[in-house]
């Protein structure tokens, strides 16, 4: 689909190129580091000199196209002719690394002319030399791609392999031999004998149409002019060599770079002298001269013919084709045919060839009817340089498509496609034809150099070297209907062109005025009016409004905003066929056009585009081709109403009325979810950037259930019309409203029962119908629960006898019948209190657990409530509640159950116990009581909550010593002491208080030079184990160096094609995952797949070697840092224990002993300081080793609870 565009136009000619003595141009190359043409004049059959120049920019002529010439140096070439014929130029090349232009003679003289490194300067100064001369002659050369080797084709049928520095690396002769070598296989193809002929095709005269009518032979064409072709392929592995075998056939030869033949071309009848290699190399082109035509041949590598296609000459020219040669360009799009006078530019889509550009090149001396000179710009594969006699033309070009406006609503996706004097054209919004076809085909006077359409698509205008042709195209609709040829405006001679090749551009400036850029001297451009009477005049319009652009590449598009690659989180990027390119776009229909590197078109519609539009269609209200859309593209309907909310609930009505359907409106209400979709999956993150969605904005409660009330506002206005989508709409409601749905049914049984009938089928389509028969059972409506059952697969003798059983109980009965069936248990109690049957009320709450319910529903009868509370409390107790029952035997004043409840509730329970166990009457027995208080005191005893005890024993017990021994076991002196001076025991200061201050003394020194050997054990192994971790990761986690030894270093000793980081397709257990139960010896299947091959079992045996943490293993570093924590945990918690200690030490007059005990827990707290800054550093980044976020999967902290123990103590100066 696309075409070529002139946007690149130079020519150089030869100074006095009408005098006798002007030298023609012979041949020419590209200087691709300068980007400028090397040609090469002369010699003649009166002048044996040859000049060579380089051609270049102009930079003090006013037009841009006017190029200017430089001489490089000029020598006179002796001509190797016996009868004084000059010799000739066979190949010329320039070697931009060493300025250097080799010219190779056809008498056998290879020349080089080296420039110095500044340029030339004055002429002559080019050092000129003849490296080599090969006899007899030279019939061909060519120079590889990468430059390092020349192959020549000699007059005496040899060929020769040369380097750079001109040493023969290889010479091999084109003999007949060679043809022996092919490596064709003959299956018999066009011999009668093998063909099959069965009894029918004899009688009907019928053939194979696989089997060709002719079998060709190499018979030569008539127009052969001998010469020889040299062409390599594009990565220089390959060299094709077209040769005309003497006495045999014209052969194509293809060698490797060693000189070694490779294949030989199939005999093909009429094969001319032309070769180019397609630099992809799949295909050499060659030329094959027919009665009838001049085909373009198509030869593989192994030198079987692959296709081929017709060249088209002028009607009233067609001796053109009589000398053809072929050029590929760099990038193997575009195949140049050059002809006598012009040069022919094809390209291939979907396996046919169009002709796109036609560019004549007359010569004004008249070179004996000479082709023209091609080469391709290598660095710029759409540049040539065609050289004739007297001048030089350079042009570029860019591939484009001829496409129409792409705004709505004049975006029918118009295309053009050129094929020489041929447009085909096709708008994509009414049809979409396979290229080559198309919707119409138009034929102009000439071939067609470019094409453009007004911004209204109301016309299209087609610039040909003959004039314009203005062709209207008519709307009908969305359809376009084919073009018709308004008027064509030949160029007159006022505006006739000072050389042939002037005409680059056309565009429009209005629906109907158009404008012609074209080279003269300078630029011009040329305007005419189509809407005025003088349609086919044409006028010069004003310099100004000619704009030029620097570079191509200077454009800016810093505006544009190109995504992420992320097609998964950004609806803007979707994933193609690679090489696929955009040929138009049509918004109308949310719709792109591309075309696939083969050449066949796909018609997409990208999720960005298709979601604005249909953002556009609901801010523009227009409902029904928003829905439309979204079932077409299968967009989530629920964007209806997400996109703009309460534009949406304020125009339900409208809604409905552009939707109609009642199928298509089902099918809005039972798509919707709770969850705002414009958030989620489509999201607009042109708007919304990079920031990744909010889960909570996500989720819309109630969207469902608002919307479906909405419309069901609406419809209920016409209930029998909407019958439909009101069942629907209380069906999808979040839970569905089944009952509501089935009322609807109920109230249509008293109306209509034919169309009650239709409501069961839809609301039993839409629901599970074994759901609906229980709602419609609840209902207690059991016409309605018949009707509904006779949609299902129940068996009649099922539910019917049920069912008139139920009609012969009385209501209430009924009911209770019907909830107790469908385990509505609540309900049922409800309509069992109705019945007044307490009896069977108590086994029933007994026999679900409805004693909460029971509760509320007597809680104004308080005789019934007493006896429901009663077996509540039991019921509790039965399960242990025994805290929660207690309190239900307390509140009916069933003291000796309530305390035996708090008794077995535990120690947190004692005071409720013991206020329950004085509550009782008859009053309880002291002994009683004082064992309940032992019990607890015991209990609390066990739990450590001394102070409880100690209030018990004090309280209850009446025992002083016990009171005061509980106070100092935890650590509560001053409390102690105060209850001696209290009840004037001062015998027991140095009996029960100073004996406990004695024992907190012996336990806190001993917990505290624990924890003080156990930091001296434990943080330099944490250090000494992240110091291997650090030096030798792969001896750390590994166990063992497989590198020979630990190593001394980082990476010392390892080679240097081993990393440390897993590899992902690694089958073997690698660095980090020897622990993992990944990738192991034991791992069995598809490598990779991330499927986790650990059982319970396994993963139970890590945890217990993680638990254990035992010396050596990768857990170890994990055990101890996790150990270090939970003593710092512990020394923090018994900051205030000691503080209280040392204080009952003093008070206690041991100075010398509270010293001790402060000085050691100072030096604990400061060596948990120091183990805080070693083992959670404030800069800990460690990845593998445990404390961090590796293996142990510990969370690197830098105040794990140690915070509060200096901030805690106040022990110091206490003595």
């Amino acid at each position: 689909m696309r075409n070529l565009r002139n946007i690149g136009h130079g020519v150089f000619r030869v100074p006095d190129s009408s005098s006798a003595t002007a030298l023609p141009i012979s041949a020419s190359c590209w200087d691709v580091s300068r980007d400028e043409v090397i040609a090469a004049c002369g010699p003649t059959p009166g002048d044996a000199r040859i000049e060579l120049l380089r051609i270049a920019k102009n930079a003090h002529h006013i037009s841009p196209a006017q190029l200017q010439s430089q001489s490089i140096a000029s020598w006179d070439a002796l001509s190797p002719n016996e009868n004084g014929e000059p010799d000739a130029i066979v190949g010329m090349h320039y070697f931009s690394d060493t300025l250097t232009t080799c010219v190779i003679m056809a008498g056998g003289d290879m020349i080089t002319v080296t420039e110095d490194e500044e340029g030339v300067a004055i002429p002559g100064e080019a050092h000129v030399e003849i490296v080599g001369t090969l006899l007899p002659s030279i019939a061909g050369a060519r120079w590889s791609p990468d430059e390092e080797l020349l192959v020549v084709a000699t007059g005496d049928a040899k060929v020769v392999f040369m380097s750079r520095s001109w040493h023969v690396i290889t010479e091999v002769g084109l003999s007949v031999d060679d043809l022996k070598l092919s490596k064709h296989v003959s299956v018999g193809w066009g011999k009668k004998e093998t063909q099959f002929q069965g009894r029918g095709a004899k009688a009907k005269a019928l053939r194979d149409p696989t089997i060709p009518e002719k079998v060709d032979e190499g018979t030569l064409s008539q127009n052969d002019d001998g010469r020889c072709s040299i062409s390599w392929r594009g990565d220089g592995a390959y060299v094709a060599i077209n040769f005309l075998q003497e006495g045999v056939r014209r052969v194509i030869r293809v060698y490797n770079r060693d000189g070694e033949l490779d294949s030989v071309s199939e005999p093909v009848d009429g094969l001319d002298g032309s070769l180019s290699w397609r630099p992809e190399g799949n295909l050499i082109a060659g030329i094959q001269r027919l009665p009838d035509r001049v085909d373009v041949a198509f030869f593989e590598r192994n030198g079987l013919r692959h296709g081929q296609f017709t060249l088209r000459a002028p009607a009233d020219s067609p001796a053109v084709l009589d000398n053809v040669a072929l050029e590929w360009n760099s990038d193997s799009t575009v195949l140049a045919v050059i002809l006598k006078d012009r040069i022919q530019l094809w390209t291939m889509g979907n396996y046919h060839w169009y002709l796109k550009q036609e560019v004549l090149c007359l010569d004004s001396i008249g070179a004996k009817g000479q082709r023209p000179l091609f080469s391709w710009n290598v660095e710029t594969p759409l540049r040539f340089a065609a050289a004739v006699a007297s001048k030089v033309l350079v042009n570029e070009y860019a591939l484009t498509v001829y496409r129409g406006p792409t705004t709505a609503p004049h975006d029918h996706g118009a295309v053009a496609v050129v094929d020489g004097q041929i447009i085909k054209f096709t708008p994509f919004r009414t049809c979409n034809p396979p290229p080559p076809m198309s919707m119409c085909e138009l034929e102009v006077e000439s071939p067609i150099i470019d094409v453009a359409f007004s911004t209204d698509c109301s016309s299209m205008a087609v610039l040909h070297r003959v004039g314009i042709s203005f062709f209207t195209l008519e709307a009908k609709g969305p359809r376009l209907s084919n073009p018709k040829l308004l008027s064509m405006a030949p160029f007159g001679n006022t505006e006739s062109q000072s050389y042939d090749e002037s005409l680059l551009q056309v565009g429009f400036s209005s629906p109907r005025e158009l404008h012609v850029l074209r080279m003269t001297d300078d630029l011009e451009l040329l305007r005419c009016d189509f809407g005025s009477q003088e349609a086919k005049s044409w006028f010069k319009a004003d310099a100004s409004s000619i704009v030029t652009i620097a570079s191509p590449g200077s454009a800016s598009i810093e505006g544009l905003d190109v995504p992420a690659d992320d097609p998964e989180k950004d609806e803007r990027c979707r994933s193609i066929e690679r090489g696929g390119r955009l040929v138009t776009a049509i918004p109308t229909k949310m719709a792109l056009v591309l075309q696939m590197p083969r050449g066949n078109l796909e018609t997409i519609y990208p999720r960005a585009m298709v979601l604005a539009g249909i953002r556009k269609l609901v801010e523009q209200k227009d409902y029904g081709s928003a829905f439309a859309t979204c079932r077409t593209q299968r967009v989530d309907m629920n964007i209806l109403f997400d996109h703009r909310p309460e534009q949406f609930l304020d125009n339900v009505g409208l809604f409905l009325d552009q939707v109609k359907d009642p199928a298509n409106i089902d099918l809005f209400l039972s798509s919707l979810k709770e969850e705002d979709v414009t958030q989620t999956m489509y999201r607009d993150t042109k708007t919304a950037g990079s920031q990744p969605p909010d889960p909570k904005a996500a989720v819309k409660p109630g969207k469902t259930n608002i919307v479906c009330e909405a419309v069901l506002q609406r419809l209920r206005a016409q209930r029998k019309a909407n019958l439909q989508n009101i069942i629907t709409a209380h069906v999808c409601k979040s839970p569905p409203a089944l009952d509501d749905g089935l009322l609807v049914v109920a109230e249509l049984m008293q109306e209509d029962s034919a169309l009650a009938e239709r409501a069961v089928e839809h609301i039993c389509f839409l629901a599970d119908v074994n759901q609906l028969y229980d709602h419609a059972l609840g209902l207690y409506n059991l016409d309605l629960t018949i009707l509904v059952a006779q949609q299902s697969q129940r068996d009649p003798r099922e539910y019917l006898p049920f069912v008139q059983e139920l009609h012969k109980m009385p209501v209430l009965k009924r009911q209770f019948t019907i909830d107790d069936k469908l385990e509505h248990w609540e309900k049922a109690l409800d309509h069992l209190k109705a019945l007044n049957d307490f009896e069977q009320v108590k086994s029933y709450i007994v026999e679900h657990t409805l004693y909460q319910h029971a509760l509320a529903i007597y809680r104004h009868e308080e005789q019934h409530h007493r006896a429901i509370t009663d077996l509540f409390a039991a019921y509790l107790k039965s399960t242990s509640h025994f805290k929660e029952a207690g309190l239900a035997y307390e509140s009916l004043d069933n003291f000796a159950d309530a305390t035996d409840c708090y008794l077995k509730a535990g120690a947190t329970c004692w005071r409720e116990c013991l206020y329950a166990a004085q509550q009782q009457n008859p009053p309880l027995a002291p002994a009683k009581l004082s064992e309940i208080a032992t019990s607890l005191a015991d209990a609390l005893r066990e739990a450590k909550d001394h102070a409880s005890a100690a209030t018990i024993h004090l309280d209850y017990l009446a025992s002083v010593p016990s009171a005061i021994q509980h106070l100092c076991k935890g650590y509560l002196f001053a409390d102690a002491l105060r209850l001696a001076a209290l009840h004037n025991r001062t015998d027991l200061l140095p009996t029960a208080i100073d004996t406990g201050l004695a024992e907190a003394l012996s336990s806190s020194t001993e917990f505290l030079a624990d924890c003080k050997a156990q930091l001296l054990a434990q943080v330099p192994r944490i250090a000494e184990l992240r110091l291997k971790a650090r030096e030798d990761p792969l001896a750390f986690y590994e166990g063992e160096n497989p590198f020979g030894g630990r190593t001394a270093g980082a990476g010392a000793d390892i080679p240097d094609d081993i990393s440390v980081a897993a590899s992902g397709v690694s089958t073997s257990a690698s660095l980090f995952t020897r622990y993992t139960n990944k990738g192991g010896a034991g791992s069995v299947g598809t490598v990779g797949t991330g499927v986790s091959r650990a059982t319970s079992k396994n993963r139970r045996r890590e945890e217990k070697k993680r638990a254990r943490g035992r010396k050596g293993t990768v857990y170890e570093e994990e055990y101890l840092v996790n150990s270090v924590r939970r003593l710092v945990e512990r020394v923090e918690a018994a900051t205030a224990e000691v503080e209280r200690l040392v204080w009952g030490l003093a008070r206690r007059g041991m100075a010398e002993r509270a010293r001790a005990v402060e000085e050691l827990m100072a030096g604990v707290l400061e060596a948990c300081r120091k183990a805080v800054g070693e083992v959670w550093p404030a800069d800990d980044t460690v990845g593998g080793g445990g404390g961090g976020v590796g293996e142990g999967g510990v969370e690197p902290t830098r105040d794990p609870g140690c915070g509060g123990v200096s901030a805690g103590w106040g022990g110091w100066g206490a003595v």
